[in-house]
């Protein structure tokens, strides 16, 4: 009977911290949110001068206490239509966590970066975007599909012998 009587006050107490732990989250999604940008960059730039743009966006992102979730190397597109008399662009995008009250801030930035020719940037919820990744990891298994780090040299070597024989 005591042993009911403790394990009740324990599952209590242990009630209280989640209840406890769960405000703290929804006080820390309100002030930090999950935001995507993507980016069109000047198709006339070098790749020193993409990798300092990037890394000036990953800055300001930081110093304000942002945290850059995930980052794709701008990759070269032809636009369907000419923006600042540029046809082709690079095309990249960020994933991060940002204040909230400090957001706007940050997009007026973006805005005086001459390198940018356009961007969007957007409010996504975590939670989906987690949920969404791991739903491809899942689908590329099903498929049997694997990365190509994690291809073995001395396995291609064997597959090519027995395809070769």
């Amino acid at each position: 009977m005591e042993t009911t009587i403790l394990q009740t006050k324990k599952d209590e107490s242990q009630k209280k911290i989640d209840e406890k732990e769960n405000l703290r989250e929804e006080k820390n999604e309100e002030e930090v949110g999950f935001y995507e940008l993507s980016f069109l960059l000047a198709n006339d730039l070098n790749d020193s001068l993409i990798t300092e743009t990037i890394s000036n966006l990953k800055d300001s992102i930081n110093s304000a206490g942002g945290i850059v979730t995930e980052d794709s190397w701008p990759k070269k597109i032809k636009l369907a239509y000419p923006i600042k008399k540029n046809n082709f662009a690079y095309f990249g995008y960020l994933l991060f966590d940002y204040p909230r009250k400090e957001i706007e801030k940050f997009s007026q930035e973006i805005k005086k970066n001459s390198n940018i020719l356009r961007y969007l940037l957007i409010s996504r919820n975590k939670k989906y975007w987690q949920r969404d990744k791991e739903s491809k990891e899942n689908w590329l298994k099903r498929r049997g599909k694997k990365e190509a780090a994690e291809i073995n040299e001395e396995e291609l070597e064997k597959k090519l012998e027995e395809v070769l024989k």
